[in-house]
């Protein structure tokens, strides 16, 4: 099977399977499964092919198998916490490299099977919010909601190929159906995504006068909307006398970055999946095991955001996190092509966005946000005449 062809069928799979029907099935592996996948045909094409691995994607395998060797031997959990997250943290990078390896190509065809499927998804999302459904489907929070209306919207606007302002209200309105998950962190990246697609002109420059005036005006108006669930766990959760689960998990990272210098407490120690099957001893000993939602008996907040995970890696790690994006960054900014360079940029708010207080980063909902992240940074996904 060719790479559009294989590429076409696993986002529509992994739209289906992977982010509408994640939660209703619950087949919490299916995401696992279909990046394995992937990984095992960019090896074999990698075989055939014998194309030069870029230099970036060796660093990133010798820095991960660095970090779980790493957390062998500092021992603060069990080895098969570390393992489980290992694969947890590699998947969205696997992902990514995956995909910027192969950078594939598709045809109109393809293209076009994709924009309507992606409108009959959306149609079937508003199928489930108007039968009152969403619960069952997306959760309590309902945020696999909120992030199934972004990721559909960005593909559908990316795999448009098309300028035109009337694509943009289409990717927008698709993207409103976030709106009914009443998430604090959609409002502010859907506002965003207003300023992007309707408003900015140009691209941003990040020391001009105009776009640091918008970015004030942006926060302010952010902070207005979101002020009572910023103030909750950010300001007042620290002041309560037993703490709020969040607002100490952050906290507490900075002590465990001091008391772990300089590669952090290792694999599947603080604030992951891993950490709360196989619960960590960190808890125990920074006192968070008495912490309401925390607790060995009801760990159901100790994966509640991503930024405090990092605390496990380290300065050095967390040095490692923020090159990968600011080349990321970089290499959205060369983007010839409005629509690849508003695509990328709405990945990189999304994602730092919602990692402030959410995990959709290592989950399921990550994934395809990478993989379209890898789209853009090739800059080669484009229309060829060939048909299938």
């Amino acid at each position: 099977m060719i790479r559009n062809q294989f590429y076409t069928c696993f986002l529509l799979i992994y739209f289906l399977f992977g982010l509408i029907l994640y939660d209703v099935l619950s087949i919490q592996f299916i995401d696992e499964v279909l990046v394995l996948i992937l990984v095992l045909y960019t090896i074999v094409y990698a075989l055939e092919t014998r194309k030069r691995i870029h230099k970036e994607t060796i660093c990133f395998f010798m820095v991960c198998i660095f970090y779980l060797l790493y957390s062998f031997s500092i021992g603060i959990t069990s080895i098969k916490a570390n393992l489980y997250d290992f694969q947890q943290q590699i998947k969205p990078y696997l992902a990514f490299y995956c995909t910027f390896y192969l950078s594939p190509t598709f045809t109109k065809k393809q293209i076009s099977v994709m924009c309507r499927c992606i409108i009959l998804l959306s149609v079937l999302v508003i199928s489930i919010i108007c039968l009152g459904l969403s619960t069952f489907f997306f959760g309590g929070p309902l945020a696999a909601l909120a992030t199934t209306a972004l990721t559909l919207s960005l593909y559908y606007y990316y795999f448009s190929f098309s300028e035109r302002a009337v694509i943009k209200k289409r990717s927008l309105l698709i993207m409103s159906l976030g709106l009914l998950s009443y998430k604090a962190k959609f409002f502010s990246e859907y506002f965003i995504a207003i300023y992007l697609f309707l408003w900015r002109k140009t691209k941003i420059k990040l020391l001009s006068l105009n776009f640091i005036g918008s970015l004030i005006l942006c926060i302010t108006l952010i902070l207005f909307i979101i002020w009572d669930k910023f103030d909750f766990y950010f300001i007042s959760g620290f002041q309560e006398d037993n703490g709020l689960a969040r607002p100490l998990l952050y906290k507490t990272s900075f002590d465990i970055l001091k008391d772990y210098f300089p590669f952090g407490s290792g694999l599947g120690t603080f604030c992951n999946e891993a950490s709360k099957i196989f619960y960590s001893p960190l808890f125990y000993q920074y006192n968070l095991d008495s912490i309401w939602g925390l607790t060995p008996e009801e760990p159901d907040f100790v994966a509640d955001c991503f930024y405090p995970t990092l605390t496990q890696f380290g300065v050095v790690g967390i040095f490692l996190f923020i090159l990968f994006w600011r080349k990321r960054y970089l290499q959205i900014k060369k983007s010839l092509c409005k629509r690849t360079y508003l695509t990328g940029m709405m990945i990189m708010v999304i994602l730092l966005l919602e990692s402030i207080a959410d995990t959709s980063y290592l989950s399921n909902r990550g994934v395809l946000f990478f993989i379209l992240l890898a789209f853009v940074i090739n800059n080669r996904v484009h229309i060829i005449s060939k048909n299938l």
